[in-house]
């Protein structure tokens, strides 16, 4: 059966979201791994003056606080949507219609299609470097890779665009938005919910990953496909190319039941039976044909 959870996915335009590192190109696509928290890195081939012109004329609706007195060291609330409030340095405050246009422009569908109403706004902070970014995830010290992050109080972290390091561009820092917000409404829906099926579809529905097929098609020759017990586990997910087990995983159970299928599994992850009306070893099983027949030349 086709999912219509599909028609979500264009939404994101030109941003692909990938969960691992595969492979980087220093021209318009970057690819990142994420190694320690509930992170994606995305490639984009929009340029930051196209976005910039396509928002001219959306000043007036996300405006900006201008009341406040300008501190360029201090995080202030300096903007606030509908359903969004910005916090940054005054030095960043050029970034916020962006930020608050790739957010509200996705949030209706993603917020319809799952069925939650967010019990209050999210807020977006935007640290001014990597190394206060960092300390503020609580991993100081660890390598550039990381530039984006949601906690549990409903808020998403991310390093400024515009100072994001070397190992990341404009386009890739402000793309993780939307795979974060999605996070943020699993996290609501069922904090139980596993973190790979929310890594996963978050990934899913902010674009996928692109190279997934070879990963796949190597660990079916090596009869390695890991169990969902394995994928639940932290170190494991990070150290074995996990984000594309789950991605394919979702991309399974969006084909074969379907958006209200997946809305129910949400609320009840550990419920196979009641759910897909098979136990949990059979729909593994499902899962591992599926990636036989759609991820094998």
């Amino acid at each position: 059966m086709k999912s219509k959870y599909t028609k979500l996915i264009p939404l994101i335009s030109t941003t692909i979201i990938i969960g691992i590192l595969l492979r980087i190109d220093n021209k318009n696509t970057q690819t990142v791994f994420d190694d320690q928290i509930s992170n994606t890195i995305i490639t984009s081939t929009s340029s930051q003056s196209s976005e910039d012109d396509s928002l001219s004329n959306t000043n007036s609706f996300y405006s900006v606080n201008d009341t406040l007195e300008l501190d360029s060291t201090i995080m202030q609330p300096f903007k606030e949507t509908e359903h969004f409030i910005f916090e940054c340095t005054e030095k960043d405050i050029v970034l916020l219609n962006l930020l608050a246009y790739e957010l509200e422009s996705n949030y209706f569908k993603f917020t319809s299609d799952f069925n939650i109403t967010p019990s209050s706004k999210t807020t977006i902070n935007i640290y001014p470097d990597l190394e206060s970014f960092h300390e503020s995830i609580g991993i100081p010290n660890v390598n550039g890779k990381i530039i984006s992050a949601f906690n549990f109080d409903n808020e998403i972290q991310i390093v400024s665009p515009n100072n994001c390091g070397s190992y990341h561009t404009y386009d890739s820092v402000i793309a993780s938005l939307p795979f974060e917000f999605i996070q943020i409404l699993m996290y609501e829906i069922n904090p139980n919910i596993p973190r790979w099926v929310n890594e996963g579809l978050a990934s899913y529905v902010t674009g996928g990953n692109t190279d997934i097929r070879s990963i796949i098609e190597q660990s079916i020759i090596n009869n390695k496909i890991p169990t969902f017990r394995e994928l639940n586990n932290y170190q494991f997910f990070y150290e074995n190319n996990g984000y594309a087990y789950a991605n394919t995983f979702i991309e399974f159970i969006c084909q074969e039941y379907g958006l209200d299928i997946i809305n129910e599994w949400l609320r009840s992850p550990y419920d196979y039976e009641k759910i897909f009306g098979i136990n949990e070893d059979d729909l593994y099983e499902d899962w591992t044909e599926f990636l036989y027949k759609n991820y094998v030349e």
